[in-house]
């Protein structure tokens, strides 16, 4: 008996023309991303308030395809016009957030439509559709969405996409009767929609599909001579039932079901990628600033570097040497030195034999190798000339030409200030 009257209730909605679940009018929320005085959102406009629903219109004020569910997150403006329409100077997610949020935050909408877009929202681009991101955000505010488009056929670009226009008033009719017959508990996601570019007779039925891997725009961009890169769009294949592109080029209705969760279950063959991630050993500790130096010209630096104690005995290695006139280039002795003033005299820790006269000049390496560290510097460059000079003090027979060859050494010796740079880093700031 119980099953008689629920078959008798259904035969009694079908003759009457209502579903099981029909409602009466509803609070809707009417959006989209091509702006509030678009053809579709007027086309849904009339068939929604025909068929008694209770109409509110909150949509960007401007074209905003493409923005997904982006919000500007400064604020937006809206402007109010007369038969319940305002316009949001913002993105598809601004309307829907305004309208929830301030216009219709007392008196809630029962449901939020937005469309009908003027283009499929298929495959791949629903990621980025305005239309289906206006929907996606009225679902996570937890209002039921559908979010509804038309198709356009690339042929018809440059005469405006006539069969599209055609199409809207037959996607408004097939709308009106999915809210007759639909349970507003069961859309516990977004509802995509997608009507093909024909005429109501045109179409060969409603398919419900699966997203294709077919995006419109293609991945090749040209240059247009107004200076923009644009992309080129591409069709998708066609007969392939499954999905809902293909679909929808073959003429049928596709229907999809959304919740914006882009996440995908992990398999278990790649659950290793969590493992060693975290260094327990590291702790980063404040290092200041070092303040960089200017490097000294045609000097290598060493590789490790000199610390106090180890300059401090090069130091003492070495005779104290006056600080070099900055101007002075090369060192020549206008008037030659006897030998006989030269008294040499034994270093305390060395005991190499060095002139009481100063050292005033120091022959710079003639190549790179020969400057790797500071004391390799030292023992071939101040050693040997120290060593000729004490030599010739006992030389009775060198004369003058011991004195002309060390004329001739000296022209080729440069000043000192190299050297002193090595020791004392910071003397080229004087």
């Amino acid at each position: 008996m119980r099953y008689f009257l629920v078959l008798l209730c259904l035969l009694t909605n079908l003759i009457s023309g209502t579903s099981a679940y029909a409602a009466g009018p509803l609070r809707i929320l009417l959006t989209n991303d091509d702006g509030f005085e678009s053809p579709g959102i007027k086309a849904m406009h009339q068939a929604l308030t025909e068929a008694g629903h209770n109409v509110f219109i909150i949509a960007p004020a401007t074209q905003q395809s493409g923005a997904s569910a982006s919000i500007t997150s400064s604020g937006v403006r809206v402007t109010e016009y007369p038969g319940q329409i305002w316009a949001v100077h913002g993105k598809p997610a601004d309307a829907v957030r305004v309208g929830l949020g301030y216009i219709l935050f007392d008196t809630p909408p029962d449901l939020v439509i937005s469309g009908a877009n003027f283009g499929q929202n298929s495959g791949q681009d629903v990621n980025i559709s305005g239309t289906v991101g206006a929907a996606i955000t009225a679902h996570r505010l937890a209002i039921p969405a559908i979010a509804i488009s038309v198709e356009i056929r690339l042929d018809e670009a440059k005469q405006g996409f006539p069969s599209t226009v055609a199409a809207f008033s037959g996607a408004g009719r097939l709308l009106v009767r999915l809210i007759r017959q639909l349970d507003l508990d069961d859309l516990t996601a977004v509802l995509n929609v997608n009507y093909p570019a024909v005429l109501p007779l045109d179409v060969k039925g409603v398919r419900w599909s699966d997203l294709s891997n077919h995006s419109i725009l293609s991945k090749r961009y040209n240059k247009r001579p107004d200076g923009f890169y644009v992309p080129e769009f591409v069709k998708p294949y066609q007969h392939a039932r499954k999905h809902d592109a293909e679909s929808l080029v073959d003429g049928w209705v596709t229907l999809t079901f959304l919740d914006g969760n882009m996440s995908i279950k992990t398999h278990r063959s790649q659950k290793y990628l969590d493992e060693g991630l975290l260094d327990r050993n590291y702790e980063p500790t404040y290092q200041p600033a070092r303040v960089a130096r200017k490097p000294l010209t045609g000097i290598k630096p060493s590789n490790t570097p000199a610390t106090e104690s180890a300059l401090a005995s090069k130091q003492q290695r070495r005779p104290v040497m006056p600080e070099a006139p900055k101007d002075e280039q090369i060192v020549e002795f206008k008037e030659a030195t006897p030998a006989a003033a030269l008294r040499p005299h034994k270093t305390e820790d060395t005991g190499i034999s060095s002139p009481e006269r100063p050292i005033t000049n120091v022959s710079a390496p003639r190549d790179a190798d020969q400057a790797e560290t500071p004391l390799a510097v030292e023992e071939e460059m101040i050693v040997p000339p120290l060593q000729r000079e004490a030599k010739a003090e006992t030389d009775e027979a060198s004369g003058s030409e011991a004195e002309e060859q060390r004329s001739k050494e000296t022209r080729k010796k440069k000043p000192d200030s190299w050297l002193r740079r090595i020791f004392d880093p910071d003397s080229w700031r004087r």
